[in-house]
């Protein structure tokens, strides 16, 4: 009693020396080292495995052009040159359209009014940081007696709210500080 197995071998053959050839080749399969085993050879006739009489295959490529390789040829190198030309040309074509249309559909620049917001809590330290913020930005155009105002209402509520005086300024008087520089951005 012995134990009975079956394997299936599948080679893949390099074509190119097939290609190459200028007539049919032959493949010669190995032979198995084992004289008692039983071997099937076997061919592909279009999708369809075919039994083989001997270890023997003729193998026919087609005919290549003279001067042509058996790894592509220069019409193929053409083929992707030109595939990868075109997609480059689609892609910029692609880039153009949509910077276009981003524009049409009503894209305008960053205002100071949509940068500068009257702080939701108001106190000294956001008053200052929104003067501040205005008084550096390029989006806020002050001419020179607006630039020196802002800053004698900056300085003015640094020394009311964080001086040693006691004079410090209400809600209300923040309120209308941020107010009438935020309608300088708008």
């Amino acid at each position: 009693v012995g134990p009975r197995s079956e394997r299936l071998w599948t080679l893949s053959l390099d074509g190119d020396a097939v290609r190459l050839a200028e007539g049919a080749t032959e493949f010669h399969f190995p032979p198995s080292k084992m004289k008692e085993a039983n071997v099937i050879y076997q061919t592909y006739t279009d999708m369809n495995l075919t039994p083989l009489l001997q270890p023997v295959e003729e193998i026919a490529g087609r005919a290549l052009a003279p001067g042509e390789k058996a790894h592509g040829s220069k019409r193929h190198l053409i083929q992707w040159a030109a595939a990868a030309v075109g997609l480059v040309v689609l892609g910029i074509v692609g880039l153009i359209l949509l910077t276009k249309r981003g524009k049409s559909e009503g894209e305008r620049p960053v205002r100071a009014r949509d940068v500068f917001q009257m702080p939701k809590d108001l106190d000294g330290f956001a008053v200052v940081a929104l003067l501040r913020r205005m008084g550096t930005s390029p989006l806020v155009k002050l001419i020179e007696p607006q630039q020196k105002e802002l800053q004698s209402d900056l300085k003015r509520v640094e020394q009311a709210c964080f001086g040693a005086s006691d004079g410090a300024l209400s809600e209300t008087d923040l309120r209308s500080i941020a107010s009438k520089w935020l309608r300088f951005a708008s």
